[in-house]
């Protein structure tokens, strides 16, 4: 790959400086609900969180997470039960890391949702106890509070779409109704399939909220949201051990959260070389040192033979 000029190298350090690293973002926070998620509108077909409705044997959760070196996000996502025979079938079991980065063994199948931010519309609406919706619904939602369900409806924008985690893994449940949902696009409600859920352009939710304490809770103006985390190495990343070596002294910080997918090119390129960048830099720099080092030896003739002449040397350790 060609080498970077001057005014390059400077564009880049300009980019390095600004990038924000030195600041980077440490606001946390998140909020979730079990939702049930329509099919079209509220009048077609829908599927639901099992603390929604027994018979469900899904997870469906609405949320808002921030953590340091994520991509905020909006949306909402979905857990399918694993076999339980997994293992002993060769299928194989999954992991997932934890937040203090322990791999534990995950119970679910994981589709995560997430909206574009800045490209869509909401619109949250009180809705009536006598709602289709609220059907077999939990009565202690509705308890001492009226209209504690809330309708929230999410349009994207015409250039907006999601961002959908997790859809393509390796999934298995041999005998139960999700694997047919997952592996063979099986109707899930009618004649509604997860495929038709995920192409949507506006998604319907029913959360168990006062619509009042869900505009309150939820960061629906995206701009409150922190911007997208940014690796802090520019976006020039072709082999420059000149530029490296400039770089990386000055991007000293806490270790990267892990990452399996990412907002964009630039990002994965990024995290792609640095792997490599910062793997093999300090042993060359050391090795670089070491030759240049200079002291006194003393070397003893030991066995020779015509191949090879061959030394003890013998140097001092202070």
């Amino acid at each position: 790959m060609p080498q970077s000029t001057s005014d390059d190298d400077a564009d880049q350090e300009s980019k390095i400086h600004n990038s924000g690293f030195e600041s980077s973002p440490t606001r946390t926070g998140s909020w979730m609900s079990p939702c049930i998620v329509c099919f079209g509108d509220e009048t077609g077909g829908a599927i639901s969180d099992n603390s929604l409705r027994k018979e469900s044997e899904t997870s469906i959760t609405f949320a808002w997470r921030e953590a340091p070196y994520h991509d905020p996000w909006i949306g909402f996502s979905m857990g399918f039960p694993h076999g339980s025979s997994n293992e002993s079938a060769s299928f194989g079991t999954r992991y997932e890391l934890s937040n203090s980065g322990v791999a534990k063994q995950e119970k679910k199948h994981w589709v995560v949702v997430k909206f574009p931010q800045g490209q869509f519309m909401y619109k949250a609406s009180p809705i009536t106890s006598d709602h289709a919706l609220l059907k077999d619904l939990p009565k202690r939602r509705l308890s001492g509070k009226a209209k504690e369900y809330t309708l929230l409806t999410i349009s994207l924008s015409r250039a907006g779409s999601v961002k959908v985690e997790g859809y393509g893994k390796p999934f298995a449940n041999p005998g139960h109704f999700t694997d047919a949902w997952i592996n063979k696009s099986k109707p899930i409600d009618g004649s509604n399939t997860l495929v038709d859920l995920l192409e949507q352009r506006k998604f319907v939710f029913l959360v168990p909220s006062h619509h009042s304490v869900l505009l309150c809770e939820w960061r629906w103006n995206t701009a409150t949201l922190s911007t997208p985390f940014s690796y802090p190495y520019g976006d020039q990343h072709s082999w420059d051990m000149e530029r490296y070596r400039k770089m990386l002294p000055k991007l000293q910080g806490p270790r990267f959260a892990p990452a399996w997918s990412f907002h964009d090119d630039n990002s994965h390129v990024a995290v792609l070389t640095q792997s490599q960048v910062q793997g093999i830099l300090w042993f060359r720099e050391a090795a670089q040192d070491i030759l240049k080092l200079r002291m006194p030896a003393y070397f003893i003739e030991a066995e020779t033979s015509a191949e090879n002449d061959t030394y003890y040397v013998v140097i001092p350790l202070s």
